[in-house]
Formats: C-alpha cells, sequence, structure tokens
C-alpha cells in the first residue's frame, strides 16, 4: 500500500505509459527453438519440487549480484527445495500431449506458491537471441500459474529475476511471453550469464489440482509495436497476462470501450476521458465535511418541494437513520479493500495482501486502486433515485487536488468478493480473477464491467462525486450490487479513511435521496 522502491517505480511507469503486443500469439516457425518437449523419459528426473516466494531485496552492503553458484546451480532465485506434502510433483503423461506423445503432469498438493523447477535446461547460454518463450499449458481448472527464469548471476532484488503470471482458463492454453519488454530492456540481460532453472508454479493451487506443460519454445518473435494503448488493456500485459483477455481479443480484434454514464461518450481508459474534460475543469471551492453534509441536506429540502415522499439516507457503518423502518438501527453495510495489481509480475505480497480490516486505504491508478461495496438492500424496488453522492475522506492533502484537472472513476464489479480474502490475484478463497485485478471486461463472464458510473475531480481533503448513475444501476432490478471499484488517472493519489476507521465521522458515505414507489 505504500510507495514501492525504485525498482517498482521503473515497472510503474511501463505499467502505464510503454506498449506491448497487440497482435495475436504467431504460430511456431522454423526459427523456433524446441526447450523442452517432454518425450525422453530420463528427462524427468531433471524437475524437482520447489516452493516460489519473493527474491528479498538485498541489504546495502550485499554485492549487487549473486556469488558464483556451486557446482550445481540453485533452480531459482526465491525458491528453494521442497519436498514436503505442500509442494508440487511432477510426472511424464500421455494426457494433453500437443507435441509428441508425452506431456509433463504437475500435480498440485495445497501451498502458496508451489511448482517445480528444472536446473539442467538443455538450451545453454544468456538467451539474448530470444524474445519470447511459447508453451501450451492445459489446467483442469482456472488457474494462476507462473513461469520464473533464472540465470547465473540474477539479482535477489525486487523485480530482478524473470516471472509471469499467467490466468489460464480451462482446457489447453497456447501461450506466448515475451523475455524482453519492445524497448529492449528486462530482467533477462546478457550480464546475467548463463539461465540456470526453469520453474512453473501455481498460486494457491487445490489439492489434487493438476497443469500438464508441452512443446516449451523459445522464440526470436518481438511484440508488435503497432499500437500505443495503455498496456493494462492488453492480452500481452507486461505484469500479468490473462488468456481470458486474449480470447477476448480474438474474438473481436479490439481493446474494451468504457462507456460513461450520463454523456455519450465511450473511452479507453480514465485518462483519455480526462483529457477529453481537461476544458470542463474549473478550480473546486473546497469544504469541509460539515460543509457538504450540510449542503446535500439543502438539496434534500429543495427535492421535498417536487418529491414530497422523499426520504435522505446516508449509508454510513456506525451511523444510524438510514433505515425508516429502523430510525434508531445503526448502518453495518459498508465493504472496503485495496486492490494491488503492481508490478513487477510474480510472487510479489503486495498483490497478495488482504486489506479488508486496515482503517484506511490507498486510491490511485487502476493497478492500486479501492475496491468498495454499500449495501442498498434497504432502499424498496423500484424507487426513484433523485440524486446520490459518494463521499470520501482522506488522511492528508498530499497532492492538491485544487490545482489540477484530475479524474476519477468507478467500474461496477461483476463478482461477489469478500472483504477479509479479496486482493489482486482472487476475489475470495479459491476464486481467481479472469485477470489481474479483475482486468477482464470480455462479455464471456467479465470481472467488472466497462462502464463508468461515475466520474468527476476530487477536491479536497473532503471529496464527493456524483452517483446518482450507480444508485440508480444497483436499484433498477437488473444488476446485482457487488459494489466497484474507484481508481484515479494518475494526477490525484488518495489515502482514504476505511469503513474501520475509528472516528466514525470520517468513514467513507453513500449519501441517496429517492421517492419510494
Amino acid at each position: 500500500m505504500n510507495h514501492r522502491t525504485a525498482m517498482s517505480s521503473v515497472v510503474l511507469v511501463s505499467a502505464i505509459g510503454l506498449t506491448l503486443a497487440l497482435s495475436l500469439a504467431q504460430p511456431a516457425r522454423a526459427e523456433d527453438a524446441m526447450l523442452l518437449d517432454f518425450e525422453n523419459p530420463a528427462d524427468l528426473a531433471n524437475w524437482s519440487p520447489v516452493t516460489v516466494g519473493q527474491a528479498p531485496a538485498p541489504a546495502s552492503s550485499q554485492p549487487s549480484t549473486m556469488p558464483e553458484p556451486a557446482a550445481v546451480p540453485p533452480a531459482a532465485a526465491g525458491t528453494k527445495p521442497d519436498a514436503s506434502p505442500m509442494a508440487a510433483t511432477a510426472e511424464l503423461s500421455d494426457k494433453n500431449a500437443t507435441n509428441g506423445s508425452k506431456a509433463l503432469k504437475i500435480i498440485f498438493h495445497g501451498g502458496r506458491w508451489p511448482g517445480v523447477a528444472d536446473a539442467k535446461l538443455p538450451i545453454g547460454g544468456d538467451w539474448q537471441e530470444f524474445n519470447s518463450i511459447k508453451l501450451d499449458m492445459t489446467a483442469d481448472r482456472p488457474t494462476l500459474a507462473g513461469l520464473r527464469i533464472t540465470q547465473r548471476k540474477s539479482p535477489e532484488d525486487v523485480g530482478a529475476v524473470w516471472d509471469r503470471t499467467i490466468y489460464l482458463a480451462p482446457g489447453k492454453n497456447e501461450i506466448q511471453l515475451y523475455l524482453k519488454h519492445p524497448e529492449g530492456w528486462g530482467p533477462i540481460a546478457g550480464k546475467y550469464g548463463d539461465v540456470v532453472s526453469l520453474a512453473i508454479y501455481a498460486y494457491r493451487p487445490a489439492d489434487g489440482q493438476t497443469l500438464y506443460v508441452d512443446n516449451v519454445r523459445l522464440s526470436p518473435d518481438k511484440p508488435a509495436r503497432n499500437s500505443f494503448r495503455d498496456p493494462m488493456w492488453t492480452p500481452y500485459w507486461w505484469e500479468g497476462h490473462s488468456m481470458h483477455n486474449l480470447r477476448e481479443f480474438s474474438r473481436t480484434g479490439k481493446m474494451p470501450a468504457f462507456t460513461v454514464s450520463g454523456t455519450e461518450l465511450a473511452v479507453p481508459d480514465c485518462a483519455t476521458l480526462a483529457a477529453k474534460l481537461k476544458d470542463q475543469w474549473t478550480p473546486p471551492q473546497v469544504k469541509t465535511l460539515e460543509e457538504i453534509e450540510a449542503d446535500f441536506t439543502r438539496n434534500y429540502q429543495e427535492i421535498k418541494k417536487d418529491h414530497p415522499k422523499a426520504i435522505l439516507a446516508i449509508f454510513r457503518d456506525g451511523q444510524a437513520g438510514f433505515d425508516p423502518a429502523e430510525p434508531e438501527k445503526a448502518y453495518a453495510g459498508w465493504k472496503d479493500a485495496h486492490l494491488d495489481c503492481h508490478g513487477p509480475d510474480g510472487p510479489l505480497p503486495g498483490r497478495e495482501t488482504n486489506s479488508g480490516k486496515n482503517d484506511y486505504l490507498e486510491a490511485f491508478m487502476r493497478h492500486r486502486a479501492l475496491i468498495a461495496q454499500v449495501d442498498l438492500s434497504v432502499i424498496p424496488k423500484g424507487s426513484e433515485i433523485l440524486s446520490a453522492q459518494l463521499l470520501l475522506n482522506r488522511l492528508e492533502q498530499s497532492r492538491d487536488a485544487t490545482k489540477m484537472a484530475n479524474m476519477w472513476v468507478a467500474e461496477p464489479c461483476m463478482r461477489p468478493w469478500e472483504e477479509s480474502e479479496v486482493n489482486g490475484y482472487q476475489y475470495a478463497d479459491g476464486k481467481l480473477w479472469k485477470a489481474v485485478s479483475g482486468c477482464f471486461y470480455g462479455q464471456d463472464d467479465p470481472d467488472f464491467l466497462p462502464i463508468f458510473l461515475a466520474h468527476g475531480p476530487a477536491q479536497g481533503r473532503a471529496s464527493v462525486w456524483d452517483f446518482t448513475h450507480a444508485v440508480r444501476f444497483w436499484t433498477d432490478g437488473q444488476h446485482a450490487n457487488h459494489g466497484f471499484i474507484f481508481h484515479g488517472d494518475s494526477l490525484d493519489y488518495m489515502l482514504i479513511y476505511s469503513r474501520e476507521c475509528k472516528q466514525p465521522q470520517l468513514r467513507p458515505a453513500l449519501m441517496v435521496i429517492y421517492e419510494p414507489k
């Protein structure tokens, strides 16, 4: 939730401003080199169980590179041999072979990041002549798999080892992952020496879960450089490969376009919306929390002139008065947490961490965003939503939102996420997003819908956004209310008091004026 190391800052730049391939994975060509085909039974002995973890950052007193290894190199930086019941095991199988008659079958037995690694790869050298790795992976269920490539002198600091997580759909998945960024940089570097290990792992697999691997090739194929879109939305996103996104792109040939509620706009991302509306921005009048709530109450009194049966409800944890039938009852229907898919890719603690019980949460860009849900079941079905505002309070004014045309948006979530279990990889225990932090917007069972239910700039320590269209969306009887993800265009940054804040008045609130029907 805090700022990352300098290495992570570099990766952040890549995650918001550099291009990745939009072309589909190309078929194997003559130049592709077969790395592993699993046809020789003797090769099975090269695979051993490992537990993959995030490599620690070296202390300043340590050398910048690892010392020369012993005769047998380590399986992978940040991994350790593990023959415990919680590790993975491997065997050869005649099922799901995609090249020849055999495939590597990996059987998982639970654990956090279990896997297997081969430290005797048949293609040596530093792999600088290759730009991508291709392989076939057949999953028996939705799986978050990963690959880790380690060189002889790979540093053990964050992001230095080549890691790629892969959201697999059940069945066969044809994978192409790039070893280098289109600009040519990346963890696979000649200065780190020969490649010594390939590890294949999974995130919190179930006991008995299986993954078949075959037809592993190294290729000179480079990422296409024909699109300069935010790479978060590309099928080959540098910070997390999703077969679901790739298949959706294969079907449509297009990236998601976000409709903006209350307008006729359709935009590719929040930053584009900010650019389109920049000329309409004016410096806001900064108001206190009390002034904002008083303004909403005055608005309610005006609305009642035309809608005498209108009801004002403030949905804030611990505050009474939201339910006309039980006016003394305190509200307890908020959920909130932080979603993090900040790079570098791989077993990064920030992506795994659940923040559902924190008393404040970070809101920034889509890869470091707030996820929240407000129980609106007290509003009778068919009610007319006359006005609604989302109210958030930040710890401090780290950036002055009154001096820049910043933009924030809310996307509707389609998953029944659990506050104490959600993170960048999963929305509940054992239930994976289809792409990291829910970045799958395809027509087939999306994580989030490509809709901005609300948009607008922040104002100050206390800020409000028009949530009328959002509340209408959740109360029209056509959409389940699984809440929203809230993120910005990078100009503003917020640490927001959560529903667990010890000062009830600073907790987030949704203020709604509705007329029952």
